[in-house]
């Protein structure tokens, strides 16, 4: 049987561990033929957002999957890129064939050419999955009552009666599916986020521990926070950074990774500057990233949500995240602490209550490993037993 991927609602990007690349990654694994269709939209070598050379392109990914890359529409170029229309995305989808579609996102226009193909191909499956929530979209007025309660909420309402399931990747995200998009609610359920564990390479945690401490000169006793990702005014970093600073302790070190915005990048580095603890170490691959976690005692992400929360969780580090509405998915056990407030204070109040119960949060978040393995998210997110 063979699964086309969609990835027009948004961005895919090579050799990075979202959603986009990981279930693709275990659909094969589960022997299905896979094909990724997808947009020229990407990052760079800095983790920012780019447009690809606009030309179709077609190869074989690292996990040995083919990827299709569809342009967009050259008429009116401004406006097919808005609302994410493209060349050729009918003949692609017809003449690959699938058995089951899998949408990632259903925020594009060209989403009405899978209804003309379930129409034709009756037995096809379609699923979609939800990324958008009240936090990362929806935020200005237009995009909320223009965009989204109208012009997404018609093309996906369209493609409703021929969809096996809606995904929200959190319990916010399944919400923002039936309050927005008015999905029934008995079509909805929810399809975490997870960990590749091949790319994580659990099974040598403690090797990676100890070579990624003598890289950077730590010593064994130290106890190491990391954070990271897109940095920006929303990641509420700098609040990480003051907190940290306030703790008097020469064994304390902190490892902050990911781009850094424009508009957030003076106030970041003079605060990395004021600590020689903070070590910044740029963008990193997803499989440094899981080297670095594996090296540190506690994460801490006191901002938005990222796919970060439920990889880290999902190795077995302890985190404080900031506590948001529909995220309480994360919620397994006492070694993830989530707060209503991460003032600084309140931040290095709780950093040192981790420091001060670090054995007995490590030995709990040991145990959260298996709840967020992409193989069964892989499975449940085509209705595999």
């Amino acid at each position: 049987m063979k699964i086309a991927h969609i990835c027009l609602a948004s961005f895919y990007i090579d050799n990075y561990s979202y959603q986009e690349n990981i279930l693709p990654k275990y659909h094969k694994k589960l022997l299905f033929d896979v094909v990724i269709i997808a947009s020229t939209v990407s990052f760079d070598s800095q983790g920012q957002p780019c447009l690809l050379e606009q030309m179709e392109t077609e190869y074989i990914s690292s996990d040995g999957i083919r990827v299709i890359r569809l342009k967009f529409k050259n008429f009116l170029f401004y406006f097919n890129k808005i609302l994410r229309r493209y060349s050729n995305f009918e003949y692609r989808l017809f003449d690959e064939k699938p058995d089951i579609v899998f949408l990632h996102g259903g925020q594009f226009l060209d989403i009405d050419i899978v209804r003309k193909y379930k129409l034709v191909n009756p037995n096809v499956k379609i699923f979609v999955d939800n990324h958008a929530d009240y936090i990362n979209s929806a935020r200005t007025w237009f995009s909320k009552n223009i965009l989204h309660k109208i012009v997404w909420r018609f093309v996906i309402k369209r493609l409703e009666p021929y969809v096996t399931r809606f995904w929200g990747v959190t319990p916010s995200r399944s919400d923002f599916l039936e309050e927005v998009y008015k999905i029934n609610r008995l079509k909805i359920d929810t399809l975490i986020m997870g960990v590749d564990l091949d790319n994580a390479d659990f099974a040598h945690k403690d090797l990676h521990r100890r070579s990624y401490r003598e890289k950077l000169g730590f010593n064994d006793d130290d106890y190491v926070i990391i954070s990271g990702g897109k940095i920006d005014s929303h990641k509420k970093v700098d609040q990480l950074l003051k907190a940290f600073t306030s703790v008097n302790a020469k064994n304390f070190r902190l490892l902050v990774f990911g781009a850094i915005m424009k508009d957030f990048e003076n106030q970041f580095f003079d605060l990395v500057a004021s600590d020689r603890r903070i070590c910044y170490l740029g963008w990193q691959n997803s499989s440094e990233i899981y080297k670095y976690l594996f090296a540190s005692d506690l994460a801490v992400y006191p901002g938005t949500h990222s796919v970060l929360w439920e990889q880290t969780i999902g190795i077995g580090v302890p985190v404080i995240i900031k506590k948001w509405s529909g995220f309480h998915h994360l919620e397994v056990n006492k070694s993830i602490i989530a707060l209503e407030s991460t003032s600084s204070y309140n931040l290095r109040k709780y950093i040192l209550e981790c420091y001060n119960n670090k054995k007995l949060l490590s030995e709990l978040a040991s145990k959260n490993y298996v709840l967020f393995s992409y193989e069964n998210i892989a499975k449940k997110s085509i209705d595999i037993d």
